[in-house]
């Protein structure tokens, strides 16, 4: 079912963002312990989760064991609520997937793709691709969260356009984003290629390891 992505939602969904990260691990919680991880008021934290049940990121999972009274309710994330585009724009390939939001890979296309063909070629290519994946993954543009894009080369992340990379014609000081905001109205973040994968091996191996950030 699409999700409205009206500016409201995404200003509440703002709000929000700290409980969804807390719970993209998967494990289910109660107000009162999300309440105790953040240090927030309790009215605090359920009107943030009541944000994340009415947008269909949270859904309800059961209840807790009661130490009294009612059973406390448990919040898990729904990670099939949106999807994401993570995009891998190389020298010479060029490689998109569209995931949910647990980062389970749900439509994926990979091509031999000069980054030097330009930035109107690629970036091109990366918004056809884009509702390709959607399309074959069942899914709408109302339902998908952000796009990522690693290049190869330098990026003022900021404002997602590159910064004289050395071997792509054409890029230096490209609004990205602008373009695929043409086509898709949702975040768009750009970074060096480098840089994301070192917070994916940060992410997925070092959770705990503070140096490589």
């Amino acid at each position: 079912m699409p999700i409205d992505t009206a500016e409201n939602g995404t200003a509440d969904l703002a709000k929000a963002g700290e409980f969804l990260q807390l719970l993209r691990d998967g494990r289910p919680r109660t107000r009162a312990e999300l309440a105790q991880v953040t240090g927030m008021a309790r009215s605090t934290v359920a009107s943030r989760v009541d944000t994340l049940l009415q947008l269909g990121y949270v859904a309800p999972v059961g209840d807790s064991t009661s130490t009294g009274g009612r059973p406390p309710s448990l919040f898990a994330l729904n990670p099939d609520a949106r999807v994401v585009i993570g995009a891998d724009l190389g020298a010479s390939h060029a490689r998109a997937v569209l995931a949910n939001l647990a980062g389970e890979v749900k439509a994926e296309f990979w091509e031999m793709l000069p980054i030097s063909n330009g930035p109107e070629a690629v970036v091109g290519w990366l918004a056809q691709t884009i509702g390709r994946l959607l399309a074959e993954a069942g899914r709408t543009t109302n339902e998908l969260a952000a796009i990522g894009v690693g290049l190869p080369g330098p990026v003022e992340f900021q404002t997602g356009r590159p910064v004289s990379p050395p071997i792509m014609p054409g890029w230096d000081g490209y609004d990205l984003p602008a373009r695929l905001h043409q086509d898709y109205d949702v975040p768009v973040l750009v970074d060096n290629d480098v840089n994301i994968m070192a917070l994916g091996e940060h992410k997925a191996n070092l959770p705990t390891d503070q140096d490589i950030l």
